[in-house]
């Protein structure tokens, strides 16, 4: 009996909230909605620009591989290996910066001294 009385009560109160509903004014659009939708549709209805013809020639996509490739290859040559470079100078060594400021007469050990 419980469940005949929810199912009654169910279309009252959607009937109450429906009554509530039709007391709201329906929604005014702004001012010049209509130019404004028709103006939007011309606009998308313009043709679009075409993609350029030499876009999907192939010569130009063989041409930018081949680029590709030659600065890869480019980049490969001029690699110099660590092993194949010349001896650094003596400035650039640890040792070379010990002589230079003089760091190897200093005593370190009587410094704190």
């Amino acid at each position: 009996m419980k469940d005949t009385m929810k199912k009654d009560e169910k279309p009252d109160q959607w009937e109450a909230l429906f009554g509530k509903l039709r007391k709201v004014e329906p929604a005014e659009p702004k001012p010049f909605f209509y130019a404004r939708v028709q103006a939007r549709l011309a606009r998308r209805s313009e043709p679009q620009q075409p993609v350029p013809a030499w876009w999907f020639r192939p010569a130009y996509a063989v041409a930018g591989l081949a680029l590709l490739v030659l600065l890869n290859l480019a980049v490969a040559v001029g690699y110099q290996n660590p092993a194949d470079s010349p001896a650094p100078a003596e400035s650039e060594t640890y040792d070379g910066f010990l002589t230079e400021y003089q760091l190897l007469q200093y005593n370190w050990d009587t410094a704190d001294e």
